[in-house]
């Protein structure tokens, strides 16, 4: 409690305390009960949270690219077309299906949307040379979470992992 409400009851005589607590206890009961509340409630979180969006983590409000795959489809395939035969098998048609590949490409679609907002006019240029080109040397490459697709969708294998040992 706070050194105000502690002065403030110790102020007040022990019935006026009751009778203020029941008719708090009531109000709320009462509003809580309001049949609109709930509808008032959800509006009041999604406007708290796409404000927090926006304003704390720089995700914009209207993405160009509403998901990962709209972004992948509209954005990287154009940006990145393969000339070389080697490089179109080492990509896998069910991309989607490899775990490190959506993790990839959805790290690229949030700096994409991300600089669509905060730099408009050199979003692609920063894009393309900073992120894109990166990740897609990796996934383009001999080490690519799809090296194993060249004629048909082979699933990657997961990093090993044994359980650590408790500690006493």
């Amino acid at each position: 409690m706070s050194l105000w409400t502690d002065l403030v009851r110790a102020a007040t005589p022990k019935p006026l305390q009751n009778q203020m607590q029941s008719l708090a206890g009531d109000a709320l009961t009462g509003y809580a009960e309001h049949p609109g509340l709930g509808v008032a409630l959800r509006r009041a979180a999604h406007r708290a949270a796409k404000r927090y969006s926006v304003e704390d983590l720089g995700i914009p409000s209207n993405p160009r690219h509403p998901t990962v795959y709209d972004f992948f489809d509209d954005y990287l395939r154009p940006a990145y077309q393969v000339q070389d035969r080697s490089q179109a098998n080492a990509w896998c048609g069910k991309w989607w299906a490899h775990q490190s590949v959506v993790i990839r490409v959805r790290a690229m679609w949030r700096s994409y949307e991300y600089l669509a907002v905060t730099d408009p006019m050199r979003a692609d240029e920063i894009f393309l040379r900073t992120v894109g080109d990166h990740h897609m040397r990796i996934l383009l490459g001999p080490e690519s979470p799809m090296a194993s697709c060249r004629n048909h969708h082979e699933p990657s294998e997961l990093l090993r992992s044994e359980p650590m040992e408790k500690t006493q």
